[in-house]
Protein backbone atom coordinates (compact mmCIF):
# COMPACT_ATOMS: atom_id res chain seq x y z
CA UNK A 1 0.00 0.00 0.00
CA UNK A 2 1.36 3.57 -0.87
CA UNK A 3 0.43 6.08 1.65
CA UNK A 4 0.93 9.55 0.90
CA UNK A 5 2.24 12.10 3.60
CA UNK A 6 2.13 9.52 6.54
CA UNK A 7 3.38 11.92 9.23
CA UNK A 8 0.56 14.33 8.15
CA UNK A 9 -2.80 12.03 9.44
CA UNK A 10 -4.09 12.02 12.39
CA UNK A 11 -2.62 10.64 15.42
CA UNK A 12 -5.40 8.07 16.22
CA UNK A 13 -4.39 6.57 12.51
CA UNK A 14 -1.24 5.68 14.02
CA UNK A 15 -2.53 3.86 15.95
CA UNK A 16 -4.51 1.77 13.38
CA UNK A 17 -0.89 1.18 11.52
CA UNK A 18 1.12 0.26 14.86
CA UNK A 19 -1.94 -2.95 15.09
CA UNK A 20 -1.60 -3.61 11.20
CA UNK A 21 2.16 -3.95 11.84
CA UNK A 22 1.88 -5.97 14.95
CA UNK A 23 -1.47 -8.12 14.68
CA UNK A 24 -1.91 -8.05 10.41
CA UNK A 25 -5.32 -7.41 11.80
CA UNK A 26 -7.19 -4.09 10.43
CA UNK A 27 -9.73 -3.23 12.93
CA UNK A 28 -12.66 -0.52 11.62
CA UNK A 29 -15.25 0.60 13.95
CA UNK A 30 -18.79 -1.10 12.92
CA UNK A 31 -17.02 -3.61 10.72
CA UNK A 32 -15.49 -7.15 11.76
CA UNK A 33 -11.50 -7.21 12.26
CA UNK A 34 -9.87 -7.75 8.61
CA UNK A 35 -6.90 -9.70 8.11
CA UNK A 36 -3.93 -7.99 6.61
CA UNK A 37 -0.74 -8.96 5.06
CA UNK A 38 0.45 -5.47 3.64
CA UNK A 39 3.80 -3.77 3.47
CA UNK A 40 3.48 0.46 3.71
CA UNK A 41 5.43 2.23 1.26
CA UNK A 42 5.30 5.94 1.89
CA UNK A 43 7.12 9.19 1.33
CA UNK A 44 8.07 12.42 2.98
CA UNK A 45 10.85 15.30 3.44
CA UNK A 46 13.76 15.42 6.02
CA UNK A 47 12.54 17.86 8.17
CA UNK A 48 8.78 15.69 8.82
CA UNK A 49 10.54 12.87 10.10
CA UNK A 50 13.04 14.54 11.72
CA UNK A 51 10.07 16.08 13.99
CA UNK A 52 7.92 12.83 13.92
CA UNK A 53 11.29 10.80 15.39
CA UNK A 54 11.84 13.47 18.24
CA UNK A 55 8.01 13.16 19.21
CA UNK A 56 7.46 10.41 22.24
CA UNK A 57 4.22 9.29 21.51
CA UNK A 58 5.63 8.22 17.70
CA UNK A 59 7.94 5.78 19.17
CA UNK A 60 5.96 2.86 18.77
CA UNK A 61 5.41 3.09 14.91
CA UNK A 62 8.99 4.80 14.39
CA UNK A 63 9.81 1.03 15.78
CA UNK A 64 8.42 0.13 12.85
CA UNK A 65 9.23 1.79 10.26
CA UNK A 66 12.37 1.02 7.86
CA UNK A 67 13.72 4.51 6.80
CA UNK A 68 15.31 4.42 3.33
CA UNK A 69 17.30 7.86 2.41
CA UNK A 70 16.93 8.68 -1.55
CA UNK A 71 19.15 11.69 -2.39
CA UNK A 72 18.14 14.37 -4.56
CA UNK A 73 18.85 13.74 -7.95
CA UNK A 74 22.02 15.92 -8.92
CA UNK A 75 22.61 15.14 -12.74
CA UNK A 76 20.60 17.53 -15.24
CA UNK A 77 20.85 14.91 -17.70
CA UNK A 78 18.97 12.28 -15.67
CA UNK A 79 16.35 14.84 -14.49
CA UNK A 80 15.97 15.43 -18.28
CA UNK A 81 15.39 11.86 -18.59
CA UNK A 82 13.03 11.72 -15.69
CA UNK A 83 10.23 14.48 -17.36
CA UNK A 84 11.06 13.39 -20.63
CA UNK A 85 9.49 9.68 -19.21
CA UNK A 86 6.84 11.58 -17.49
CA UNK A 87 5.90 13.14 -20.43
CA UNK A 88 5.35 9.96 -22.77
CA UNK A 89 3.50 8.66 -20.08
CA UNK A 90 0.87 11.70 -19.56
CA UNK A 91 -1.87 13.07 -22.03
CA UNK A 92 1.45 15.46 -22.97
CA UNK A 93 2.72 13.21 -25.00
CA UNK A 94 1.32 15.16 -28.85
CA UNK A 95 1.88 18.32 -27.15
CA UNK A 96 4.72 20.33 -29.04
CA UNK A 97 7.70 21.48 -26.78
CA UNK A 98 10.23 23.82 -27.76
CA UNK A 99 13.54 22.83 -27.88
CA UNK A 100 15.65 22.43 -25.04
CA UNK A 101 12.26 23.05 -22.93
CA UNK A 102 13.10 20.06 -20.86
CA UNK A 103 16.86 21.16 -20.50
CA UNK A 104 15.96 24.18 -19.02
CA UNK A 105 13.69 22.66 -16.65
CA UNK A 106 16.04 19.89 -15.29
CA UNK A 107 18.30 22.63 -15.41
CA UNK A 108 16.87 24.89 -13.10
CA UNK A 109 15.32 21.87 -10.81
CA UNK A 110 18.62 20.76 -9.97
CA UNK A 111 20.05 24.44 -9.57
CA UNK A 112 17.54 24.51 -6.88
CA UNK A 113 19.17 21.52 -4.91
CA UNK A 114 22.67 22.94 -5.03
CA UNK A 115 24.16 25.18 -2.55
CA UNK A 116 27.49 27.02 -2.86
CA UNK A 117 30.88 26.02 -1.24
CA UNK A 118 33.96 27.34 -0.92
CA UNK A 119 35.78 24.96 -3.79
CA UNK A 120 32.92 25.85 -6.23
CA UNK A 121 30.71 28.90 -5.35
CA UNK A 122 29.00 29.60 -9.21
CA UNK A 123 26.08 26.93 -8.82
CA UNK A 124 26.42 26.67 -13.03
CA UNK A 125 29.84 25.48 -12.71
CA UNK A 126 29.03 23.21 -10.08
CA UNK A 127 25.66 21.86 -11.68
CA UNK A 128 28.07 20.77 -14.71
CA UNK A 129 30.24 18.97 -12.77
CA UNK A 130 27.60 16.57 -11.52
CA UNK A 131 26.76 16.32 -15.00
CA UNK A 132 30.04 15.03 -16.12
CA UNK A 133 30.05 18.06 -18.53
CA UNK A 134 33.23 19.13 -19.79
CA UNK A 135 34.71 22.80 -17.83
CA UNK A 136 36.97 24.78 -19.88
CA UNK A 137 40.34 25.52 -18.49
CA UNK A 138 39.61 29.22 -17.68
CA UNK A 139 36.40 28.07 -16.19
CA UNK A 140 37.80 26.12 -13.92
CA UNK A 141 38.17 26.84 -10.49
CA UNK A 142 41.20 27.56 -8.44
CA UNK A 143 42.30 24.52 -5.47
Amino acid sequence: MEYVEILKCDIKFHYILITVAQEQVLKAPGFPQIYVDEVILSHTNQTEFDKFKAAKENEALHDRMYPIFVPYNLRAKEEEKIYQKMIERSEFRKVHLAPYALTVAAQFAILTRLAESQICPNLVKKMKYYNGDEVADKDKDQG
